[in-house]
């Protein structure tokens, strides 16, 4: 069995000569300290040729050559560096017997690092990040059993190739701008991140051990964690804290690369316009974070890029309609929303993820001032899938749903009616997604 090891990744700002050097140099010093002894590993080299180095004399030769790569090793740790413009990317490996006996030590490397030139950083067992992150059904082996491998949620990747669709996952490592999203035991988060995701949700995080804000920090750092032990990730009830810090921050929600989305509800929502952000929070009546369909109350908060000026608004009650049909064509009385699927990335077609849009609009009670509206879903699909559309698949979800099936020049519809309830989805290409955002701007 594998030696228990910890990950400790940061991404720093060094932009000068100067400051590279001494990152890289704290850097390998602290390595030094937790092996007691120190080489230099040459990519060009194997390692049983490894040669202990002068350290500080190592960095400034490199560094003049305008290396942007390093590697040193020690007893039971090692650690590389790249140099990315102004940035510079450290990656730590360490057994847990040293992590554990040198802990204090390590996070307050951690801390005096990100306080002063830091971006982002974490430290996770190297354990979880493999199985929150390892997207190879082969490498999986390593990890998981046969059996384990085929409960896995799965996905297609640009290959056509069966992999597992590890943005299922809380602690999956999500980046956005070149920013780190993601749910492990230490996460440290800047300023810079302000611009993505308001620093109140990072610091408002509900049932973690600790977040620490170092407010007079250059970089204004927040540090969050999870849990008391890393190594434990897969405790239960760490777990499930995993998984909720990873709902109250939206992680899954930024991205879609699975081609459908998540499939659940949010308990956060995210509007970024150019010069605008929007964030829409939701809890329930005891002021917990809630599914979206169950929340009680509704913090929004903005922000306008262009004056800095920020905004809060807490809001009790009950979501209106336009929380799920947020264009309405007064022209037209309807009610719309979309969705942009990529069926080329999944196991089904699609069928499961358009099922699910499907029946989530489809069940929405309509208020009384909107209850004579037409409700419409927009679902974007590859020209290639409109042409041969899944239709009798699709209907096959909805066994007690009556439901005509119309072919029109540029779209295909399905409209769908039960008692009360209906609902229009056109099938569109994505090809014609501008004109929707055209239309978009007129309501």
């Amino acid at each position: 069995m594998a030696p228990k090891r910890i990950i400790m990744c940061h991404t720093v700002w060094a932009d000068k000569l100067t400051q590279r050097a001494e990152v890289i140099f704290d850097a390998a010093t602290l390595l030094r300290l937790l092996g007691g002894e120190l080489w230099t590993v040459s990519p060009e080299i194997n390692s049983e040729k490894d040669q202990p180095c002068n350290l500080l004399a190592n960095i400034k030769e490199n560094l003049a050559d305008e290396k942007n790569y390093f590697s040193f090793v020690a007893p039971g740790c090692q650690l590389t560096i790249e140099i990315k413009l102004q940035q510079v990317e450290l990656q730590f490996l360490m057994i847990a017997e040293l992590f554990e006996k040198y802990q204090a030590l390590i996070i307050d490397y951690a801390d005096r690092l990100q306080k002063e030139r830091g971006i982002f950083g974490v430290v996770r067992a190297e354990t979880e990040y493999l199985q929150h992150n390892e997207r190879d059904l082969g490498k999986r082996l390593a990890i998981n059993t046969p059996a384990e491998i085929a409960e896995l949620p799965k996905r297609l990747n640009q290959k056509r190739q069966e992999v597992v669709d590890v943005q299922k996952f809380s602690g999956y490592d999500f980046f956005i701008e070149g920013f780190l999203f993601t749910s492990c035991w230490l996460m440290y988060v800047s300023k810079s991140y302000e611009n993505i995701v308001p620093r109140e949700i990072f610091l408002e995080a509900q049932q973690v051990d600790e977040i620490i804000f170092f407010k007079d920090s250059p970089q204004k750092i927040i540090r969050t964690k999870l849990f008391n032990d890393p190594f434990s990730w897969d405790h239960p009830a760490n777990r499930a804290f995993q998984t909720l810090y990873a709902q109250q921050i939206g992680i899954q929600y930024l991205s879609v690369e699975n081609g459908v989305g998540m499939l659940t509800e949010p308990r956060v929502e995210y509007v970024r316009r150019p010069n605008f952000f929007q964030s829409m929070q939701y809890f329930d009546k005891n002021f917990q974070p809630a599914k979206k369909s169950a929340a009680h109350y509704f913090l929004s908060r903005t922000m306008n890029y262009q004056t800095g000026e920020k905004t809060a608004h807490l809001i009790e009650g009950q979501l209106n309609v336009k929380a799920y049909f947020p264009f309405v064509d007064e022209r037209k009385s309807s009610l719309v929303n979309y969705q942009v699927i990529q069926p080329e990335k999944t196991l089904d077609q699609g069928i499961s993820g358009i099922s699910y849009y499907i029946n989530l609009h489809f069940n929405l009670e309509l208020v009384k001032d909107y209850h004579h509206y037409q409700k419409v879903l927009m679902i974007f699909v590859p020209k290639y899938y409109l042409d041969k559309l899944p239709t009798e698949e699709i209907a096959a979800q909805f066994p007690e749903v009556k439901i005509k099936k119309r072919r029109h020049k540029t779209y295909t519809s399905l409209n769908l009616k039960k008692s009360d309830q209906e609902l229009s989805v056109l099938f569109a290409a994505v090809e014609e997604f501008s004109h929707f955002k055209a239309f978009k701007k007129e309501l």
